[in-house]
């Protein structure tokens, strides 16, 4: 009856009779065939027969131990066709249940399973393994788990995604969605990209200059932009397919391949963020400690496109913590504009990867409303055609020639053919150096208020002392 007592007659018959009776009890079910156990749920992978509310599988066939021999992890879980050594769980999601473990195999054991094993590799409360339960919790406690036989929820403060569902795909709006317009990170400080509501937060096109005093939201710009009913007609943003958008795809920059509904658009539409943020790693450092490279997900993750001719080179780049919600002069993102040699990191290529006119290095200069976004600034500045050329923030009030050191402004921010040699932002521009035009310059990443995703509206007449638009390089 239990490992005290003998179990009545029958026992008592039993005991001294020089035979080894086996005889597995409910909880453990299974069969004993004189040298192994069979289909016993101690051997089994756990994903049925336990003792959660609600359980309705029973025991599946599993594992059969010799009795004397020796087992691992992965000699009841993770042995499935594939499985990558550890002992995960690697059988297929929805068979025989719900299973989110594959997206999860960059981590060990503990970080969900602490109750069970501190280490990852060794069980450290065996109350807590082969009791039927699934008890998940990590070490600070802040992990909370609700089992349901369709798949249970996680939540709580543990820092890896929002509240999730077991079995199920988190997207990136997921985490990067809020449902106001003040939300600017998410409880995990994840960055919000789409508001449903008109964005308050952010400097209001970082000046009291606007006449519209629209806030644009992070650095990028906000998809909430592309929503409005009066986005109709314009192209204000990358429109993805999971953002119920407004704007008019076909009104997008041109592209002289003529496959950009083929290849761009319905990329957008079926792969969505993951279009440009290739793969996503959110628990890098990141720039935090300078510039970002390969070696921590490159800036913004933009990382190159497997077999693209267009995207083979990741960008760097040096990311403000707060992606710019409160920008200055001396808080702000750095873009890269490294010169063309056999790597193209710029954030300018990347975008021209699929917005090109023509061959790198001449990119987008073939007419008049396009520029060429490798160009260093000029030491020599003065009138291009019947416009002067500059940078705003170089001359004192009044005065139309350059100083050849400007001050920073992050509404119209310049690229750095040097970005290795940065570990923090720059409150300076140099004319004649490493600091370059970028497709950024003028345009959101994202999404913004204005056609052609523009960081002004360029319906408005160009008048510097008003507004930021044309008139901050060019003044007539």
């Amino acid at each position: 009856m239990n490992n005290t007592t003998i179990n009545g007659a029958a026992g008592r018959n039993q005991h001294p009779n020089g035979v080894k009776d086996v005889s597995f009890n409910s909880f453990a079910g299974g069969t004993w065939t004189g040298t192994q156990c069979q289909n016993t749920y101690c051997h089994s992978k756990g994903t049925g027969g336990t003792l959660n509310p609600g359980e309705t599988r029973g025991i599946f066939a599993n594992t059969a131990t010799t009795w004397g021999g020796s087992t691992t992890c992965g000699s009841c879980h993770g042995n499935e066709p594939g499985n990558d050594g550890t002992g995960l769980p690697w059988y297929a999601n929805g068979s025989p249940k719900a299973n989110s473990h594959t997206a999860h195999s960059s981590y060990t054991c503990e970080i969900c399973h602490y109750p069970t094993t501190t280490t990852g590799n060794t069980i450290t409360d065996y109350t807590k393994h082969v009791n039927k339960l699934y008890d998940v919790g990590n070490q600070a406690g802040t992990l909370t788990y609700v089992y349901n036989v369709a798949g249970g929820t996680c939540s709580g403060s543990f820092g890896c995604h929002m509240t999730a569902t077991w079995g199920t795909t988190l997207g990136c709006l997921d985490c990067h969605m809020a449902t106001d317009g003040s939300t600017w990170k998410s409880p995990l400080g994840a960055p919000i990209v789409y508001n449903t509501s008109q964005p308050t937060y952010g400097d209001p096109n970082f000046s009291s200059q606007f006449s519209d005093g629209k806030r644009i939201g992070l650095a990028a710009g906000n998809f909430y932009w592309t929503t409005e009913a009066s986005a109709s007609g314009q192209s204000r943003g990358h429109s993805l397919g999971v953002i119920p958008y407004k704007d008019d795809t076909s009104n997008h920059s041109y592209d002289p391949r003529g496959s950009c509904a083929t290849n761009c658009h319905g990329r957008l539409d079926d792969k969505g963020c993951e279009s440009c943020h290739v793969v996503p790693a959110h628990h890098s450092s990141g720039s935090s400690g300078g510039w970002a490279d390969k070696n921590n997900g490159y800036y913004r993750f933009l990382g190159p496109l497997p077999a693209s001719a267009d995207h083979k080179w990741g960008v760097r780049g040096y990311e403000d913590p707060n992606w710019q919600k409160n920008a200055s002069q001396t808080v702000h993102n750095e873009y890269s504009g490294e010169a063309v040699t056999t790597d193209y990191h710029s954030i300018s290529a990347y975008c021209l990867g699929c917005h090109d006119s023509g061959s790198y290095p001449d990119l987008c200069a073939s007419d008049l409303w396009s520029h060429n976004a490798t160009m260093v600034l000029p030491d020599n500045v003065g009138h291009v055609g019947s416009l002067w050329a500059g940078y705003r923030w170089c001359k004192p009030a009044g005065e139309h020639d350059p100083l050849s050191l400007c001050d920073y402004h992050p509404m119209l921010p310049i690229a750095r053919s040097n970005i290795t040699s940065y570990t923090s932002p720059s409150d300076n521009v140099t004319y004649g150096s490493n600091d370059t035009l970028t497709c950024l310059t003028c345009h959101r990443a994202h999404a913004s208020p204005y056609n052609h995703m523009l960081r002004w509206d360029n319906a408005v007449a160009p008048l510097p002392e008003l507004d930021f638009n044309c008139g901050d390089c060019h003044i007539p």
